[in-house]
């Protein structure tokens, strides 16, 4: 089993889940009790509580978006059923909300090389799929996940790839897909 090492390019699975569509308005809920319900939907999942158990995640939050590495023997597979669960639970939880109520998200997953960066005891995520992140974010909507060519070649490998996949252009002529929990 990989353990992060510092400053160095390790392979992984990123996922970025992103709170989107929430209303600043004073009879809706605050953005804080939306990132609440993020939290508790990731933490519900049976990866997260595994990889957390194993030291194969590293998790980065920043403003409204969560990130988290998965290094191996992670798998796109496993992660594409970890945002399944992450939707399901946010579906259950947002059960019998009003529309502006609802915490609503959009996620991007790439498979690739992810630094875990520490400065002074603060540790972040760098790298290339870090600046995808960045890039692609504002590109996805609500309830939908992007994903990279590597991500995708894992499903695909892993004969998982779900039906419902379609292409995306992305900034700077980059190819990803599109598709739905």
């Amino acid at each position: 089993m990989q353990r992060w090492i510092p400053h160095v390019d390790q392979h992984a699975v990123l996922v970025a889940l992103d709170v989107c569509g929430f209303s600043l308005h004073r009879e809706f809920p605050p953005l804080i009790w939306h990132r609440q319900g993020l939290f508790e939907c990731v933490n519900q999942t049976s990866l997260f509580f595994q990889a957390g158990r194993d030291g194969t995640a590293s998790v980065h939050f920043l403003g409204d978006e969560l990130r988290i590495a998965f290094q191996p023997p992670v798998t796109p597979l496993h992660v594409a059923d970890f945002l399944r669960e992450v939707f399901r639970n946010l579906r259950r939880r947002n059960a019998g909300f009003a529309l502006g109520a609802r915490t609503s998200v959009r996620a991007l997953a790439l498979a690739g090389p992810v630094r875990l960066r520490i400065w002074r005891v603060c540790c972040y995520l760098n790298g290339p799929l870090v600046s995808t992140v960045h890039e692609w974010m504002s590109n996805v909507g609500e309830s939908e996940i992007a994903i990279n060519a590597e991500f995708k070649m894992g499903l695909e490998m892993q004969l998982a790839l779900p039906p419902d996949v379609q292409p995306r252009d992305f900034p700077n002529g980059q190819q990803g897909w599109i598709f739905r929990p």
